[in-house]
């Protein structure tokens, strides 16, 4: 496996992200950070997490970010959220 990638499971791994994530990153958070009651994404987050990407802040760049991929997809996950369960 690449430097920088970790395996989760068969179909997941998780690595850190590169410019061409942002558009992944953006929706996977804004998905997971919106309101489950309401069952609404979190817009706010989901700029916020643009601007991170976007290089307003020098402290910040998309190599500090992990992302987790859906080898079934190839794709950053956002389909799968409710089919994972990590023990801690």
């Amino acid at each position: 496996m690449a430097s920088g990638h970790i395996q989760i499971d068969d179909d997941l791994v998780v690595r850190v992200a590169t410019a061409d994530d942002a558009e992944g990153v953006v929706e996977l958070n804004r998905l997971v950070h919106g309101d489950p009651e309401k069952n609404e994404p979190g817009d706010e987050v989901a700029i916020w997490t643009a601007d991170l990407f976007a290089g307003y802040n020098d402290a910040i760049r998309p190599s500090l970010i992990v992302v987790p991929i859906d080898y079934r997809e190839n794709a950053i996950l956002t389909r799968r959220l409710g089919e994972i369960t990590m023990g801690l």
